[in-house]
């Protein structure tokens, strides 16, 4: 990518960054181009602006929307990752699919560009979150034309739920599954990856090439969420995620008042549930603020929208609207396999 980049397909509000490896501004190897500079009319580029700061805020309440990391390169040794570019991992692939990427929303290999005749999905970590976005991703390289796509699973889903209950028929019928864990890849002599499998069910060691490996990665909790409970005051779980009680039919509410959490800071979760677990923490977020601000002292009255201004209830309606219509968004895109 180029030194200035958007971070997001759409951010909301629109924004950019500068990518610090890639700018010819970074110290020790300093070059003062500075054609970003000259080239942005509104001077919102400042190489003196620190890049770090400590903010404070006194709120009445918070939500907690960390995110989730994937397994690193230690975890994903085994599979070849980082030795060879035609090993990725599924966020990795996920970013080939996108319409704004390199390859323009196509599968290529890296290492050539070109399309994969034979592909493996590797499933590092059986959930049901994992075999989820893997069915996915499988429908979508056989919508691209890739015929030969092969699911290799060390063991079903955590639930106990079977290959069949995430892959759809048709990408049932079309998809190979091997019931195996991976051993090693290695790169062979006519340019393919040399997978070595062992059988789950006899134990014996089978070897084929493919052009192209996806290491399904694991979902685990932010390096930092440690550092953040202990910050916010909240409890986490046995696997590190944030632990939460359910109240009003939404699992948001966290261990210490007036702090709540949604989303993939919980556990792995899909999109529509991310997007529900946003607005329920929202609504919680508002009432604990209002409980607060009553008991500080006689409430002021609702404001009335005037100018540039909007009333708190004009807020919520249309936050409402907007997280219905990204979940309705979110599930036409899954239908269409174009997520």
């Amino acid at each position: 990518r180029k030194a200035i980049f958007s971070p997001l397909k759409s951010p909301v509000p629109s924004s950019f960054v500068i990518d610090i490896d890639s700018c010819l501004n970074d110290p020790p190897n300093y070059i003062p181009c500075q054609r970003c500079v000259e080239n942005c009319h509104v001077s919102a580029i400042s190489f003196d602006t620190p890049l770090e700061r400590t903010i404070t805020r006194d709120v009445g309440s918070v939500v907690l929307a960390a995110g989730f990391d994937l397994d690193g390169e230690k975890a994903l040794a085994r599979f070849g990752y980082g030795k060879h570019p035609d090993v990725v991992t599924s966020l990795e692939l996920e970013r080939l699919f996108a319409a704004s990427g390199a390859t323009g929303g196509y599968v290529e290999r890296p290492s050539d560009e070109r399309d994969p005749e034979r592909v493996l999905i590797a499933i590092a970590d059986p959930t049901d979150f994992t075999w989820t976005y893997t069915a996915r991703h499988a429908k979508r390289m056989l919508d691209q034309a890739l015929e030969h796509v092969t699911i290799a699973y060390e063991s079903p889903a955590s639930s106990g739920k079977g290959p069949s209950s995430f892959l759809p028929g048709s990408v049932r019928e079309k998809t190979r599954l091997v019931h195996a864990t991976v051993e090693s890849v290695n790169p062979d002599s006519d340019g393919a990856l040399l997978v070595t499998m062992r059988d789950g069910r006899t134990g014996s060691i089978v070897s084929e090439p493919f052009d192209l490996v996806v290491v399904a990665t694991a979902v685990q909790p932010p390096a930092s969420m440690a550092a953040v409970s202990d910050a916010l005051g909240v409890r986490l779980g046995p696997e590190g995620f944030v632990r939460t009680t359910e109240k009003d039919g939404a699992r948001v509410v966290t261990s210490r008042p007036g702090v709540y959490a949604c989303g993939c800071v919980t556990g792995p979760k899909n999109i529509h549930e991310t997007l529900t677990d946003a607005a329920a923490a929202v609504e919680q977020a508002f009432q604990h603020a209002r409980r607060g601000t009553r008991r500080a002292g006689p409430p002021k009255p609702e404001p009335e929208p005037s100018g540039d201004g909007i009333s708190e209830d004009a807020l919520r309606q249309r936050m409402g609207h907007v997280v219905e219509t990204l979940i309705s968004m979110g599930e036409k895109r899954l239908t269409n396999g174009n997520s």
